[in-house]
């Protein structure tokens, strides 16, 4: 019991540990995109319900097999214990927990005593075929006889050696001891006899087979061939999706491919370790069962996960390696130009300028038809007064409007040169035609930066055809695509 306490223990530090970790990362992350966002839009992937479908199917092998332990195992074991276990799963976690919490020698005491149990209930099932009207114990604990067939007592004895019940049949002649057909051996005494259709090397394989079933050993096996069939039905659907999509058949394929095999991987290895996590933490609370399907099922949702989180690492590293071209170029790009930033900035405030000018040289000459008013005027407003104030206002408004945008821009490209971001420099110069104009930006740099955008563009559609569709403009683009054109044409 302390064995399993440190295991909790250790178990629960690490879980803790991860979940704090994880947490951490993710708030990372979250920090990350919200200053990505001020330069790059973020993409919107759609959620992927296939990675719960191994849990799903774990779920279910792992219960099936529970509920389908053979009907003799299940009467045996309730016969012999004091609890109540009329039921598969009060039995599988009986069986689970006996195996568990005891050592290696007390294990086989109750494993023999199991057989015994078993051999029992097989042997009226074998009397009841041959229309035997035998009277059973009312209990296991019943001593020297198990069933009484017209006064002659019987003892079942399922046992590999005859001679282990030698001295106990001389001892009680009047008792019939009835042993495995496989196992007896004619040593001399009448009142030990072999029963046709008693096997011991059965019911020993039937002990094993429940065993299997309830340590997750046949669950694991059947998912390990189930698992593969069901995730390619979903990838073929997958493909076909994409396909119709307008999505490249060589891509699609590959892409698939990947994530077929990476979450598929993933689940398979998973599955069993979280089942044999799961199976011993429950088994501390007496639930080895509930611990084991539930870990087993974690596990193949958490490496259907995992597996195709890193299938789309290695499905985007063409993309990324694009990507990183493309921001090669651009940072290049936007480093020529940065000598330029004053020159640019000033541009901002030229239009300004021009509207204060413009304020002051209105103001000079109303002041100066102010002046030649007569005392008439005192009374009765001069109608081009009115004209001139309200075009004033117009105007004022028109320079704030037009200072205010002035400043923003100017703000922005101060950021710029504050951080040195080459790379936002460049992308404002490349969708400015203004300033591609203003400061003569090389044409040839321009169609390089373009068709690495493009190149970046087309594996995008290559990996999400659904959401990036190949536009006239790539599928014309011969000198960059001709040899994907003669492959789609």
């Amino acid at each position: 019991m302390i064995y399993w306490i440190i295991i909790f223990f250790i178990l629960s530090l690490v879980v803790c540990g991860t979940v704090f970790y994880k947490r951490y990362k993710a708030h990372q992350m979250v920090c990350q995109r919200i200053r990505q966002s001020l330069y790059e839009p973020m993409e919107k992937k759609d959620h992927d319900y296939s990675i719960y479908f191994p849990a799903a199917l774990m779920t279910g092998e792992y219960l099936w097999q529970i509920y389908t332990i053979d009907s003799s195992i299940i009467k045996a074991v309730d016969f012999s214990s004091t609890e109540n276990l009329d039921s598969s799963y009060a039995v599988a976690n009986y069986l689970m927990t006996n195996m568990l919490e005891h050592d290696e020698q007390s294990y086989a005491g109750f494993r023999n005593r199991l057989i015994g149990y078993i051999g029992e209930q097989k042997v009226a099932d074998v009397l009841a075929e041959q229309g035997q009207n035998a009277v059973w114990a009312s209990t296991s604990n019943q001593e020297l006889w198990d069933l009484q067939i017209d006064d002659q007592l019987i003892n079942v004895k399922t046992i590999l050696d005859v001679n282990s019940i030698r001295n106990t049949a001389i001892a009680h002649p009047d008792v019939m001891y009835l042993v495995p057909e496989d196992t007896y051996k004619n040593i001399g005494i009448d009142n030990i006899q072999p029963l046709n259709g008693f096997n011991y090397q059965e019911i020993n394989e039937t002990l094993d087979s429940t065993y299997e079933q309830i340590d997750g050993t046949r669950a694991f096996d059947t998912f390990n061939s189930h698992l593969p069939i069901g995730s390619s039905l979903i990838a073929l659907n997958e493909r076909n999706r994409l396909i119709k999509a307008g999505g490249d058949q060589q891509a699609v394929n590959k892409n698939v491919l990947i994530d077929f095999a990476s979450k598929t991987t993933g689940s398979l290895t998973m599955a069993k370790i979280g089942g044999i996590i799961g199976a011993g933490l429950g088994s501390l609370v007496f639930m080895p069962i509930a611990g084991g399907v539930l870990g087993a099922a974690l596990g193949a949702f958490w490496g259907a996960k995992t597996g195709k989180e890193f299938g789309e690492k290695i499905k985007e590293l063409e993309l990324q390696k694009q990507k990183l071209k493309l921001n090669i170029l651009l940072e290049k790009f936007g480093e020529k130009y940065f000598i330029y930033l004053s020159k640019i900035k000033s541009q901002f405030f030229l239009k300004t300028e021009k509207y204060q000018n413009a304020l002051d040289s209105f103001e000079k000459k109303f002041q100066e038809d102010s002046a030649t008013q007569s005392w008439k005027n005192i009374f009765f407003e001069d109608k081009n007064t009115i004209f001139y104030k309200e075009l004033k206002k117009i105007g004022e408004r028109a320079y704030k409007n037009e200072k205010t945008k002035a400043e923003q821009r100017a703000a922005i490209f101060n950021e710029i040169e504050n951080t040195h971001n080459s790379k936002a420099l460049a992308l404002i110069l490349i969708n400015n035609i203004h300033l591609r104009d203003f400061l003569y930006i090389d044409l040839i740099e321009l169609k390089k930066i373009y068709a690495q955008k493009n190149r970046t563009y087309l594996e995008r559609y290559k990996l999400y055809p659904d959401k990036f569709p190949l536009t006239n403009e790539l599928k014309n683009h011969k000198k960059i695509y001709g040899d994907y054109v003669k492959k789609t044409a």
